[in-house]
């Protein structure tokens, strides 16, 4: 059983994530070739995903803002894709998809982009589109607790708890 959300606490950072992407017009992060977590400031994601590319003209990389908020047992993630301007196409309540077209200088991709670090998070290009996926592992009970979009960005709050 989830407890009690703190609408506060969800309003402010939701307000300070918010605030991000103002800064960042691109739908598709400037290349960092870095793997994850990638330099942290405000106008840049914290998190990198290396774009695998498998034909077409893609980014190098693509980006996500993650806030971790530990708890006994477990951890409250709000994660921000840097996708815009996108929309949900799937959702569960362990499970969210979104999608957002492509720059046209990119249209032609088709590749994936993942971290064995945060392997809760996985992107896909194709068909024009970029796909953002949270998608915990199946050790992790796992619940999408909300879903927004914040300046047409994907925001997601999920928790993950140890498996009892």
């Amino acid at each position: 059983m989830l407890p009690k959300l703190n609408p506060g606490l969800l309003s402010s950072a939701a307000i300070a994530l918010s605030g991000l992407f103002a800064c960042t017009p691109n739908p598709v992060p400037s290349p960092t070739p870095s793997a994850t977590p990638a330099p942290s400031s405000p106008e840049q994601p914290n998190l990198s995903f290396a774009v695998d590319r498998q034909s077409g003209t893609c980014p190098t990389s693509i980006g996500a803002w993650e806030m971790l908020l530990p708890l006994e047992g477990g951890a409250d993630h709000i994660v921000v894709a840097d996708i815009r301007p996108a929309q949900v196409t799937a959702s569960t309540e362990r499970s969210v998809i979104y999608a957002a077209p492509l720059p046209t200088n990119f249209a032609t991709c088709v590749g994936q982009a993942t971290s064995p670090q945060v392997a809760a998070y996985r992107f896909e290009f194709r068909d024009g589109q970029v796909f953002f996926q949270i998608e915990p592992s199946a050790q992790v009970s796992a619940t999408v607790v909300s879903r927004e979009l914040v300046s047409g960005r994907p925001w997601v709050y999920w928790r993950a708890e140890e498996e009892p």
